[in-house]
């Protein structure tokens, strides 16, 4: 782990080239019949997929929380300079769902690798240090094989972030409009 990256750039084109990068939206159908399995029957199952009833539609979690701070980044960015809002309604709700969404993953996942201090003045805890993390790229490969965007539901993609959705996401709360995806 590194305390600046690409990410943390106080160029802010070169943060947020770096941030752009994240596309993948986390929505996908699932087998009913999996879920079941993996649960043991206990479910929760998703809502049915439209066109395939044998499917119920997820998020990935890790995806979620991404956006989630990908949102939250994209709202600090805007009052960070002066830009008008709208729907601040939505917005709200959608940050403090997000807030506790992240709140509550921390809490679940809660990492006890002790982080070293490094000497001096420094607070930048675990600079450099190594870590066993999951493999993003599987889990977004893995996410685009089983997408709910197919068999006729039309995607739409944020502007902002480039993040697609399907029609079912709730677009009051993400300031975007609609884009015809094919793929």
């Amino acid at each position: 782990m590194r305390t600046t990256t690409s990410f943390s750039s106080s160029d802010q084109d070169v943060a947020n080239a770096a941030w752009a990068g994240y596309k993948v939206n986390g929505f996908v159908a699932l087998p009913h019949s999996w879920v079941s399995d993996l649960t043991r029957g206990k479910g929760p199952f998703g809502r049915a997929m439209p066109n395939d009833s044998s499917k119920g539609i997820y998020v990935v979690d890790g995806m979620h929380q991404l956006h989630c701070l990908m949102s939250i980044r994209n709202m600090v960015q805007r009052i960070l300079s002066d830009e008008p809002m709208q729907n601040r309604t939505h917005i709200q709700r959608h940050l403090d769902h997000c807030y506790d969404a992240l709140r509550q993953a921390i809490i679940c996942r809660a990492d006890p690798t002790p982080l070293y201090m490094p000497p001096g003045d420094s607070f930048f805890s675990g600079d450099g240090q190594e870590r066993e993390c999951a493999d993003w790229q599987a889990l977004a490969a893995w996410s685009l094989q089983h997408t709910a965007c197919y068999g006729g539901v039309e995607c739409w993609a944020d502007e902002e972030t480039g993040i697609i959705y399907p029609p079912f996401h709730d677009e009051g709360m993400i300031e975007g409009s609609r884009q015809k995806r094919d793929d």
